[in-house]
């Protein structure tokens, strides 16, 4: 399953800006940001609460628009797509992986994982066997039928990697995966995160204001107010 693959996707950001309409006034979140990531690169991107860090990866995955400014994943100008070409998009293109997890109660963990797959049209039998091998290589074996609520958080956040990379997309944004897990259940999901994507050859796009967290990237971008304040390589402290 973790087969190396380069498949990874360049991201290309000019002038971005977003506001919000807030009663009467206008309130910026981002404002003229401005930066790159290479295909197969592993970038985090830094900063206090407040900083426009989620607002930023909606825009990236195509969950939200840009309210100036030029976004470019691979070969698609997000900025100037409807909603139903950003949907098929997001679909083809993006993995998300977020804090709460976004796992669907009702459904065991295999079927959690597989949904991309179904949604994708692949038979479902088919799906399930793809993604009772995932969560094997992730460790899941003896969880494949238990629901959400049979699960720890470290487990729920490895179904919720395992959902965002099984249709092996180009690009994975992780929105402060480990925010909700102890430190020993997020330093084992940002082992997983620095590994697979790897193998895979995919794009990662991190926002945390975890350092420990962000220290598992190759170069770390720094937001504050809105802004890119900094750009550099991560310390390289982990193996």
């Amino acid at each position: 399953m973790f087969e190396a693959r380069k498949q990874g996707t360049s991201v290309q950001l000019i002038k971005v800006e977003k506001a919000f309409r807030r009663g009467r006034q206008d309130l910026s979140v981002l404002k003229q940001v401005s930066f790159e990531v290479a295909s197969g690169e592993f970038v985090a991107v830094v900063g206090p609460s407040g900083a426009g860090k989620s607002t930023l990866l909606q825009l990236i995955g195509g969950l939200d628009t840009p309210t100036a400014g030029l976004i470019r994943v691979g070969g698609h100008r997000l900025d100037s797509l409807d909603e139903v070409a950003l949907a098929r998009f997001r679909l083809a293109s993006v993995g998300f992986v977020f804090q709460y997890f976004n796992l669907i109660p009702t459904l065991t963990a295999v079927e959690n994982a597989a949904l991309p797959l179904m949604l994708a049209n692949v038979p479902r039998r088919r799906a399930l066997e793809a993604s009772e091998e995932l969560l094997a290589e992730l460790g899941l074996t003896e969880r494949l039928d238990h629901t959400p609520d049979e699960l720890s958080g470290g487990e729920l956040q490895r179904i919720s990697m395992a959902r965002a990379i099984i249709t092996k997309p180009p690009l994975l944004l992780a929105d402060e995966p480990t925010g909700s897990l102890d430190s020993f259940a997020g330093e084992e999901l940002m082992r997983l995160l620095r590994k697979v994507p790897a193998a895979l050859g995919q794009t990662v796009i991190l926002v945390t204001h975890d350092a420990k967290a962000a220290a598992y990237a190759d170069r770390i971008i720094t937001l504050r107010d809105g802004v890119v304040r900094e750009s550099g390589r991560a310390p390289t402290v982990f193996s």
